[in-house]
């Protein structure tokens, strides 16, 4: 097996799904909002708690101009 393919993975097709993240994030929050999304050192957030942070992410970034079609280095 090559290093690349180790890296990488093997190839899913059945996983690619024709959805944002966003709409995958939401999803979940709805699905579960208490089940653990992120750790990061001590900083843990729930699903529920880190599609509210994008959200706000997102107020903002429309705030400033942002929309459909922007590209916005995060």
């Amino acid at each position: 097996m090559s290093a690349d393919a180790i890296l990488r993975g093997a190839k899913r097709p059945e996983f690619l799904q024709d959805q944002s993240l966003a709409s995958l994030l939401e999803a979940t929050a709805v699905r579960l909002p208490d089940q653990i999304a992120l750790i990061d050192g001590e900083v843990q957030l729930s699903y529920a708690q880190l599609n509210a942070r994008a959200e706000l992410v997102a107020a903002r970034l429309s705030s400033l101009g942002a929309g459909p079609g922007c590209f916005v280095g995060l």
